[in-house]
C-alpha cells in the first residue's frame, strides 16, 4: 500500500494516475484477503477444538458403555471426513494470503452442523487422509506404509534377533548367566507397583525388562503386566497436550503393545488421544516435530511407531502418518548426523537417543529400505566415542548434567554397518548399564576404538584426546535452544579427575527461563557462569559465533573475536603437553579493556602468588601464568550457585585490566 501511495504522489499523466489506482485496487484487495483469511482461519481452529471435543465425548461414552460400537463408529467415520475438510479449508486460505485474489468462503459450517445432529452427509476432501479428533495429512503411496518383514515383533526388535541373542547367550556359560539374570529382572520388575502418574519416568525401562522376559523367556506373566500396563496408559491418555514426555510414554507403549501381539481395545483410545494430535502436530507444521531439536525427533520417532503398533488394519492412515513422520524428521536427523553431536548439549542427545534408536530399528524391520532415507549414525558413534572423557563422561555443556553418552544409536549403528570396534565400545558400556537393545544389536565385537582428537564444527565443540587425558573448547553458536553464552569455554580431564565444571542447566520452572531476553539474566546460563575469557561483568552478544580448528591431534583452536566484540584479535588455544595442556589467550584491541580470565571447578583451591593449586579425590593440579600483566590479579570466590549435582563451586578469575595487547597462557599440570 505504501508503494501504491507513492505511485500517486509521482503521476504526473492520466496513465501514470491511472496505473497508480490499478495498483491501490489491487493492493486493497490483497490487504483485505489477508485480513479475511486471517479471520477465517481463527474460525477453522475452533471448528477444530469443536471436532476433538464431539470425538474425545463420542470416545469416552464409547468406553463407558453409553453409546455402542457401530454408534461409536458411524461418527468416527464421519469426523474424520470433517477433519479433511478442515485442513483443506486451512490450506486453501494460507495460499490466498499475499496475492490479490477474493478470499474463499468457508465450506465446513454445514459438515460441523452435520456431526453435530448426527445427520446429513460430510464428503471427505480429496488428496487428505482425515484422523477423528485430530487433523488430516496428505495422502500418501502404499510404499510408506510400514508392513512387517517377519512374523512377530517389528518394533525395534523382531523374533530372529531375539532367538539369535538367546542361542549366543546360551552357549557361553558366563552370557547364560545373564540371561538367567535378564529373566529375573523380568520378573522382580513385574512385582514392582510403579506410580501412575509418572509413567515417563519408569514405564520404557519396564517395557524392555518385561518385555525380555516375555519374548526371550515366554514369560506369560510379564506378557499379562505389559499388557495391563500399557492397556491402562493408553486409556488415560496424554493428557491436554502431546508434550515430550507423553510422546515418550507413546514410544514405550506401541513398543510393547507390538511386542506383545496388539491391543485392539484401545486402538480406538490411541486414535483419537495419542495420534490425533501428532497428527494436528505434523500438519500444523509446529516446531515440535519438524524442527532441528530432540523435541522433532522424539515427537516423529513416536509418531512412526505409533503407526505401525497401532494402525495395522487403517493402511490410508498409517501410510499418512509414517510419511509425514519420516519427512518432519529430516532436520532434526540432519542436526545429529552431521558430525554425530548436539548443539543442545550431551543431555539431549541422550534424550532422544531412545527415540532415534527405536526409529531406526524399526524403519529396517517395516521397510527394509526406507521411502525417505534415513542418514548414517556413523558420525554420532564417533561422537559417543571422541567426546568423552577416560571416565566415559560426556564433555559437558549447555542445558546438560555430567552423564555417559548413551550407546543405544552407535549399538544400532555398529549392527546395520558391521562396525567390530563401535561394538566394542557399546559391548563395554553395557556392562555398565544393562540394556537388552544391546544385545539384540549384535555385531562380533572387536578391541574397541579409542578416542581420537576431533572437531564437532556444527555442534561446536573441540576436543583433545591423549592417554588419561582430555582437554575440550567450545565454540558454534550462542542464543539457540538449551544453549548457554559459553563461546570459549575451556574443559580438562587428567588423573581420572573433572577438574572444570561446566554449571548445567538452571531450573526449567525460572520465569523466562526459555524467553529469548530473561533467559540469560539467569547466572547458570550467562558468560559470568564459565570457563572462559570475557568482557568483565559483561555477557557474550546472543548472535555471536565462533569457528573451531584441530590443526593436529595435540592442539585446537576457537576464534572468540565475536564474543570479544570489537577485538581485531582474540584466539583462544588449547595444546596437550607430556605433562598436561596449556591454554593460551592472544588478544588485540584498538581500546583498552577490561578483560576476566576464569575457570570454575568444584576442586578446593589454593593461591599461592600467582599460581593456583586445585585438589580433588587426592589428587592435584596446579595453574601458572605466563605472560599476565603486571596489574593482574588472581582471586578464588565461591560461586553463586551449586553444579548440577550439587556440588559447591568456585570461581578462580585472574583479572586483566585495560588489556589492549596480550597473550597469556595458563599451564595446566
Amino acid at each position: 500500500m505504501r508503494a501504491a501511495a507513492a505511485a500517486i504522489s509521482a503521476a504526473t499523466t492520466q496513465a501514470e494516475v491511472d496505473a497508480a489506482a490499478k495498483l491501490v485496487a489491487t493492493e486493497s484487495v490483497r490487504s483485505s484477503t489477508a485480513k479475511q483469511a486471517a479471520t477465517k482461519l481463527v474460525r477453522l481452529q475452533e471448528i477444530r477444538l469443536e471436532h476433538a471435543s464431539i470425538v474425545t465425548k463420542a470416545l469416552q461414552d464409547k468406553l463407558d458403555g453409553q453409546i455402542s460400537s457401530q454408534a461409536y463408529a458411524y461418527l468416527e467415520e464421519r469426523a474424520t471426513a470433517l477433519s479433511t475438510l478442515l485442513s483443506a479449508g486451512v490450506n486453501t486460505q494460507l495460499q490466498t494470503v499475499g496475492k490479490a485474489v477474493t478470499s474463499p468462503p468457508l465450506t465446513v459450517e454445514a459438515p460441523l452442523a452435520a456431526l453435530k445432529s448426527g445427520t446429513g452427509s460430510i464428503t471427505p476432501a480429496a488428496g487428505w487422509v482425515g484422523f477423528p479428533g485430530g487433523c488430516a495429512l496428505p495422502a500418501a503411496q502404499d510404499t510408506f506404509r510400514p508392513q512387517p518383514l517377519s512374523q512377530g515383533p517389528s518394533i525395534i526388535t523382531t523374533s530372529k534377533l531375539v532367538q539369535d541373542t538367546k542361542v549366543r547367550m546360551l552357549a557361553d556359560p558366563l552370557l547364560a548367566k545373564e540371561h538367567a539374570y535378564l529373566l529375573r529382572s523380568a520378573i522382580a520388575e513385574g512385582a514392582i507397583v510403579r506410580d501412575p502418574a509418572t509413567p515417563w519416568i519408569w514405564f520404557p525401562t519396564r517395557v524392555m525388562r518385561l518385555g525380555y522376559g516375555w519374548l526371550a523367556g515366554q514369560d506369560i506373566l510379564a506378557r499379562e503386566k505389559l499388557a495391563a500396563d500399557t492397556r491402562d496408559i493408553l486409556l488415560a491418555g496424554p493428557g491436554l497436550t502431546l508434550d515430550v514426555r507423553s510422546a515418550t510414554v507413546l514410544t514405550a507403549a506401541a513398543t510393547s503393545a507390538d511386542w506383545i501381539g496388539g491391543l485392539p481395545v484401545v486402538n480406538d483410545s490411541v486414535l483419537v488421544k495419542w495420534i490425533g494430535p501428532l497428527s494436528c502436530m505434523l500438519s500444523d507444521h509446529d516446531n515440535w516435530v519438524d524442527g532441528p531439536t530432540n523435541l522433532s525427533a522424539i515427537h516423529d520417532s513416536a509418531a512412526l511407531l505409533a503407526a505401525v503398533a497401532f494402525l495395522k488394519d487403517r493402511p490410508t492412515q498409517s501410510a499418512a502418518l509414517s510419511k509425514a513422520a519420516l519427512i518432519a524428521v529430516q532436520p532434526a536427523l540432519k542436526m545429529i548426523t552431521t558430525d554425530g553431536g548436539s548443539f543442545e548439549g550431551p543431555g539431549y542427545w541422550n534424550y532422544q537417543s531412545t527415540a532415534l534408536s527405536s526409529l531406526y530399528s524399526t524403519a529396517a524391520n517395516v521397510y527394509g529400505t526406507t521411502p525417505v532415507p534415513l542418514p548414517s549414525l556413523a558420525n554420532v558413534s564417533k561422537y559417543a566415542i571422541d567426546a568423552a572423557t577416560p571416565s566415559g563422561q560426556a564433555v559437558d555443556f549447555a542445558d546438560s548434567s555430567p552423564q555417559r553418552m548413551s550407546p543405544l544409536m552407535p549399538a544400532w549403528d555398529s549392527y546395520a554397518r558391521k562396525d567390530s570396534t563401535v561394538a566394542g565400545w557399546v559391548i563395554g558400556e553395557y556392562q555398565k548399564a544393562r540394556d537388552v537393545r544391546l544385545l539384540w544389536w549384535w555385531t562380533s565385537p572387536s578391541a574397541p576404538r579409542q578416542p581420537v582428537s576431533s572437531r564437532f564444527s556444527t555442534t561446536g565443540l573441540a576436543v583433545l584426546q591423549a592417554p588419561g587425558k582430555t582437554a575440550a573448547l567450545k565454540g558454534g553458536v550462542n542464543g539457540s535452544l538449551h544453549s548457554h553464552l559459553d563461546l570459549g569455554t575451556f574443559s580438562y580431564h587428567s588423573k581420572g579427575v573433572d577438574w572444570i565444571v561446566d554449571p548445567g542447566a538452571g531450573s526449567y520452572s525460572l520465569p523466562g527461563y526459555f524467553s529469548s531476553t530473561q533467559r540469560w539474566t539467569y547466572w547458570k546460563t550467562s558468560t559470568a557462569s564459565h570457563s572462559t575469557i570475557s568482557d568483565s561483568g559483561k555477557n557474550q552478544p546472543l548472535t555471536a559465533t565462533a569457528a573451531l580448528a584441530v590443526p593436529s591431534p595435540t592442539g585446537a583452536v576457537v576464534d572468540l573475536r565475536a564474543a570479544l566484540p570489537g577485538t581485531t584479535k582474540a584466539l583462544r588455544s588449547a595444546t596437550l603437553t607430556t605433562a598436561g595442556v596449556n591454554l593460551t589467550d592472544s588478544i588485540q584491541a584498538p581500546q583498552p579493556r577490561d578483560l576476566r580470565w576464569q575457570i570454575v571447578t568444584d576442586a578446593a583451591v589454593t593461591i599461592t602468588g600467582s599460581q593456583a593449586t586445585l585438589t580433588k579425590s587426592a589428587q592435584t593440579l596446579t595453574i601458572t601464568f605466563n605472560g599476565a600483566p603486571a596489574t593482574a590479579q588472581l582471586t578464588a570466590t565461591p560461586a553463586p550457585e551449586t553444579s548440577s549435582t550439587g556440588a559447591n563451586l568456585t570461581l578462580l578469575t585472574l583479572s586483566l585490566p585495560k588489556v589492549t595487547t596480550t597473550t597469556l597462557t595458563a599451564t595446566f599440570k
